[in-house]
């Protein structure tokens, strides 16, 4: 009788334990399970209505929304449902805590931020958050996003170096850039798609130097009308003399989407043009004959050419792996770091079966060791026990 009522009593603690709240990220930093989410937006809610004025709170249950609506697909009906709390939230948020850094960061980042048709208006919020604290590197980020998309050059730099300095992404994701960048020619143009594979290559190139001969096309900024001809004009491409904002419907906005990239792809300056991994799905359906693998990127190619001898040369001469299987520092967005392994697979495959066919089995076991090491990491093991066997 004696255990069962320990049993029971260590059975409500851990129940009790698991109840408590816990600091949500966004979840480009860290990612967790929706019900997760769900029962931490509770938690913080408790938190905010105890005290209206614990911005720490306000926060994460902030986040904690934000993230459920991120995880939904973009076609959702529920996303709405979401887009109206964070309403509620941030406008609560500001009313309860006008002078405090929160109060103001999500007023900017809720309606301000990009793609908002009131960023300019918004912006003064961003500008307050960062006065009363300045050492927050949360708004670094929608300051250089601002800067870019106004094309600003040197404040869009300054922020850079100021996100780049604050540590506040994973230097897993500064390797990763530095592969990618590193496999492209001079001048190439490269289109990517998301948060982290954006950031860290800027940070490469504003923070440290590296690779500014390289043009980052982000493929959400360039829908951004102004941005792109803006940008388009400074490349000397051409800005086709059409706005997407003047879509008459979807089809007719996704015929204009991809006849942006038509005119990069094929570009009257010969800028070689490169697709990152991390956005290949957004390009293979549509350009699936005309892209090949060189290894973090695909190159856009009207003609077939040997990419598996630019794969060699990636491997052997310019990637630096070492971090891949050594690392001796902890940080939150370490998290995130196997989507990243997974984008070297499909070419590491291929050079793999290169090496085998050639009788180089030599750097054919150096490989294999390092495919079956990203393929645990990213639970790929059975996806690429299928490529290998191919």
């Amino acid at each position: 009788m004696k255990i069962i009522t320990l049993g029971v009593f260590l059975l409500a603690n851990f129940l009790a334990s698991a109840q408590k709240p816990e600091k949500v990220y966004s979840i480009v930093r860290e990612q967790r399970d929706s019900i997760w989410y769900v029962e931490q937006e509770a938690l913080w809610e408790k938190e905010v209505k105890r005290n209206k004025n614990n911005t720490e709170a306000w926060s994460n249950y902030y986040e904690a929304v934000r993230a459920q609506k991120n995880l939904l697909p973009w076609e959702s009906e529920k996303r709405k449902e979401y887009t109206n709390k964070l309403d509620v939230i941030a406008d609560a948020l500001y009313k309860a805590n006008p002078k405090t850094f929160e109060g103001n960061f999500y007023m900017y980042r809720h309606y301000g931020g990009l793609g908002s048709a009131d960023n300019e208006k918004y912006f003064k919020f961003l500008e307050k958050a960062h006065e009363i604290d300045p050492l927050d590197p949360r708004t670094y980020e929608d300051f250089f996003i601002f800067y870019e998309i106004n094309r600003d050059t040197k404040k869009f730099s300054e922020f850079c170096q100021k996100f780049y300095k604050s540590n506040y992404m994973a230097p897993y994701f500064y390797n990763w850039s530095h592969n990618l960048l590193s496999g492209l020619e001079e001048n190439a143009i490269l289109f990517v798609a998301g948060d982290n594979d954006t950031y860290s290559c800027w940070m490469l190139q504003e923070a440290l130097g590296y690779r500014k001969d390289v043009q980052v096309i982000n493929t959400s900024l360039i829908t951004i009308d102004d941005y792109r001809i803006n940008l388009f004009k400074e490349n000397g491409l051409s800005d086709l003399g059409f706005r997407l904002d003047t879509s008459k419907n979807m089809d007719d906005y996704n015929d204009r989407y991809f006849e942006l990239f038509d005119a990069v792809f094929m570009n009257e300056k010969d800028y070689p043009v490169y697709v990152s991994s991390t956005a290949i799905r957004q390009f293979e359906k549509e350009y699936e004959d005309s892209l090949y693998l060189t290894g973090l990127a695909y190159k856009y190619s009207a003609e077939s050419f040997d990419n598996t001898s630019i794969i060699k040369r990636n491997f052997e001469k310019r990637y630096k792996l070492d971090y891949l299987n050594t690392s001796f520092g902890f940080h939150i967005q370490n998290s995130k770091k196997h989507h990243l392994d997974a984008t070297y697979l499909p070419a590491f495959v291929k050079l793999y079966k290169h090496y085998k066919t050639s009788e180089d089995f030599e750097n054919s076991k150096v490989l294999k060791g390092l495919i079956d090491e990203l393929a645990e990491n990213s639970d790929q093991v059975e996806e690429v026990k299928e490529m290998l066997e191919e």
